[in-house]
């Protein structure tokens, strides 16, 4: 093979393959790059999701329960004030008669 057959000189072929190497060095830290965030983002949404679900379940622990658990027991103290009213209402309609 000659020279004058090779359109592309060696100087000039070695050139390429430089190039051709910084290329996929620049390529290949741009796919890790790319493929971190993803995994940073996929961390953040479990997280994000995990907060979503678990608000309301803490809401309610925290606040809304020890709240009903007082109404409950209040509940309680005007159920057993009424039932004593109407023992009350019986013993002075018996007392009349």
């Amino acid at each position: 093979m000659n020279d004058q057959d090779n359109p592309v000189s060696n100087a000039e072929l070695k050139a390429l393959l430089v190039e051709n190497q910084r290329l996929l060095a620049e390529n290949n830290a741009l796919l890790h790059k790319m493929r971190r965030g993803a995994l940073w983002a996929t961390a953040f949404r479990l997280v994000w999701f995990a907060i979503i679900l678990g608000m309301p379940i803490a809401l309610y622990y925290f606040f809304l329960e020890p709240n009903f658990s007082t109404l409950e027991r209040a509940w309680g103290v005007i159920e057993s004030g009424a039932e004593e009213v109407t023992g009350l209402r019986q013993l002075l309609e018996q007392s009349e008669q």
